[in-house]
């Protein structure tokens, strides 16, 4: 039940949250789903699904929603959090990151999860009372173990998506690299 529960759970977050999940999955991966073969049983999966990715999903949007409200509302200002928004507008990757690192503590969080966690630089913003603004961007309420599910599919999917585009810098190298020309030079011009 947990694998079928688990699988299924996390093909429908990552379709949900605009994710590929048909190139992370394989056949064998739905086979558990086929031994519930009576209207109860499916019934009983399909209710544990749906609320396993509600759950999730709610968080997700909770905090993802206080994320860009709280962002448009300092727009104006230039703290430390707008500076780190500048760099990367990812607000998944930023709740997902900043969620594993508030829940370093908890061993259902893989230590691969943690460490990717970690590159992502959440900067230790106060709020005019002393607490720490990022803890509005944690999925407090979802359970552990799903979180983690999520960002290894996350984390996938973020792989694959950066071998299908590869940056422009590399693109013009691999271009000077196979006609074996150097790149111009501009000259400096004599100021008058």
């Amino acid at each position: 039940f947990r694998n079928a529960a688990t699988v299924s759970t996390t093909y429908a977050l990552m379709s949900r949250c605009g994710l590929n999940p048909s190139e992370h999955f394989e056949h064998e991966d739905f086979l558990s789903i086929f031994d519930f073969n009576t209207p109860q049983t499916i019934s009983v999966l399909g209710t544990a699904i749906s609320n396993s990715s509600e759950q999730v999903l709610r968080q997700i949007e909770v905090t993802i929603k206080n994320y860009e409200r709280e962002r448009n509302a300092e727009r104006s200002q230039n703290n430390t959090m707008m500076r780190y928004l500048q760099h990367d507008s990812s607000s998944l990757t930023f709740v997902l990151a900043n969620t594993v690192q508030e829940k370093d503590w908890d061993g259902r969080i893989s230590p691969e999860n943690k460490a990717w966690a970690k590159e992502i630089s959440i900067p230790n913003d106060s709020n005019t009372w002393g607490g720490k603004r990022t803890h509005e961007y944690v999925c407090s309420q979802a359970h552990p173990g799903l979180i983690n599910l999520f960002v290894n599919r996350f984390r996938k999917e973020q792989e694959h998506e950066k071998e299908r585009k590869p940056s422009v810098l590399k693109k013009l190298k691999d271009a000077q690299m196979e006609s074996g020309t150097k790149p111009p030079v501009k000259k400096k011009e004599v100021e008058r």
